[in-house]
């Protein structure tokens, strides 16, 4: 993900990730897109780690997106 958003530093920035959520401070009008974006990359770990590692990766990973301009604020997107 980190090498996908470094191309994107004037729409978005990886700020955080805790536990299982990744924080990602993002420009608005960019929401969308950066957020679909983000799904597609994290959902496709499977692919990434055997392509990078010839690691074979079989849990499914399932990612969902909320925004807001808080953590209390958060909206599924």
């Amino acid at each position: 993900l980190f090498r996908k958003l470094i191309h994107h530093r004037d729409k978005c920035l990886l700020k955080n990730t805790v536990h299982d959520s990744v924080l990602i401070d993002c420009k608005p009008e960019h929401l969308t897109k950066i957020a679909t974006g983000t799904i597609i990359t994290l959902e496709d770990v499977k692919n990434t780690l055997k392509e990078e590692f010839d690691l074979d990766f079989n849990v499914p990973i399932k990612v969902e997106a909320k925004a807001g301009v808080s953590w209390g604020e958060l909206e599924k997107l």
